[in-house]
């Protein structure tokens, strides 16, 4: 599919990815000396609406299809605003652990590659300013954070932008995607939930390598409270200097991977646990093996052809020991 070409945005219908959430049923308990100042949850449920005109969402789905957006906007509760005339503006709402939203940030995205809206300005603002709420007290949290309290085992893959956290779960389901906001949001205050979790830092590229450097000491800080930390460098291994100077990050390389391939690849890997039988033998191991040796080596062949024609599923198989399925 090529949404330059086949225009799939003009297929979305009025209405027909809106969505309705009930607000969590948890009441906060907050030991912070400074309590902050939250959003009443209407405003989100306000804007769960009118995906036709969200540029964003239009992107998405001409990626990944309807069914998947909207799974992903239910997901993240992606909202839509109206604040920049015509542009069709995307919020990116920050829900804390306990279904709290400290606030929401506004961006406006290009419908036909997904790239933020830089000229003539930079196209970004916030809910608690645009609202004008008197002695607001602002405390960000994670973009995502409260999947966190959904998927307590999963390893957490942390990344710098709300787009390359969305985008990003659509590919590695094993992973619960969160996002700092901006290059240097990551702070221990911030980080509570993260206790004892298995933490994946997939820094941006920058032409010096002063992101990963920058993430690398936050690495540092996060292995005070964290499981394990572990920061990704492959985009580091695979780009340009061309790539490295436009700062591209993880969802330009993975957005570059034919969906069909990606299809055939699945995602056991070593994060989920063999499933063992009443005789403390693995699962897999009580299927017969029938199929003749010659498809076995077709098969890995085609993956292995992909693999060639991706440098970074090549990588990816091999650090997060993917298979074909």
């Amino acid at each position: 599919m090529n949404p330059y070409k086949d225009k799939y945005w003009e297929k979305i219908k009025e209405g027909s990815m809106n969505v309705r959430v009930d607000r969590p049923a948890i009441k906060p308990n907050y030991t912070i000396n400074c309590k902050p100042t939250f959003v009443d949850f209407h405003y989100v449920t306000r804007t769960l609406q009118q995906y036709e005109s969200n540029s964003f969402v239009v992107y998405l789905s001409s990626v990944f299809g309807i069914d998947i957006t909207k799974n992903l906007i239910e997901t993240y509760l992606i909202g839509t605003s109206k604040y920049w005339n015509g542009i069709g503006a995307t919020i990116f709402w920050q829900i804390d652990f306990l279904g709290e939203i400290r606030t929401g940030k506004v961006m406006a995205y290009d419908r036909l590659t997904g790239k933020r809206i830089k000229k003539p300005f930079n196209h970004i603002n916030w809910v608690h300013k645009i609202l004008a709420i008197d002695g607001f007290v602002l405390a960000q949290c994670y973009f995502g954070e409260h999947l966190l309290r959904i998927h307590p085992e999963k390893p957490v893959a942390i990344v710098e932008s709300e787009k390359t956290a969305i985008i990003s779960s659509v590919y590695f389901t094993q992973f619960v995607w969160i996002a700092s906001g901006s290059l240097n949001n990551i702070s221990l205050d911030k980080s509570k939930h993260l206790e004892n979790r298995d933490l994946f830092l997939f820094p941006d590229l920058s032409e010096d390598g002063r992101a990963i450097s920058i993430w690398r000491e936050k690495a540092i800080l996060l292995q005070e409270i964290a499981k394990s930390v572990t920061v990704i460098d492959l985009l580091e291994k695979l780009a340009t200097p061309e790539e490295k100077k436009q700062g591209f990050d993880l969802v330009d390389f993975l957005t570059k991977i034919n969906l069909d391939d990606w299809a055939n690849i699945g995602t056991k890997s070593f994060f989920k646990p063999i499933e063992l039988n009443e005789w403390g033998y693995p699962k897999m191991w009580d299927r017969e093996i029938i199929e003749p040796v010659q498809r076995v080596q077709s098969e890995k062949t085609r993956l292995e052809r992909a693999a060639q024609n991706y440098p970074l599923l090549q990588d990816l198989i091999e650090r997060f020991s993917l298979i074909e399925v």
